[in-house]
């Protein structure tokens, strides 16, 4: 089973937006595990982008040539 797919937005959302991109990609996630267990698969890959990294827009980027790292990863509240 493989679940890529996860809403990012285009231009920085406001908090009602980003609420619904949360809940969307949570609620997406959720239906691929409970499929899963539905089916007895044994295991589930979740994978990320770039996306989960603070560079979505031109207030987060870094300057050319900066290493991303662990600092680097999108606010838990995001």
């Amino acid at each position: 089973m493989v679940h890529l797919a996860s809403p990012v937005p285009y231009k920085e959302p406001n908090k009602e937006e980003s609420e619904k991109i949360v809940k969307t990609a949570v609620e997406g996630a959720l239906s691929v595990l409970r499929a899963a267990a539905k089916f007895g698969v044994k295991r589930v890959v979740m994978t990320s982008s770039i996306a989960a990294v603070r560079d979505l827009f031109p207030k987060d980027r870094l300057p050319t040539g900066t290493p991303y790292n662990e600092e680097h990863w999108s606010d838990i509240e995001f």
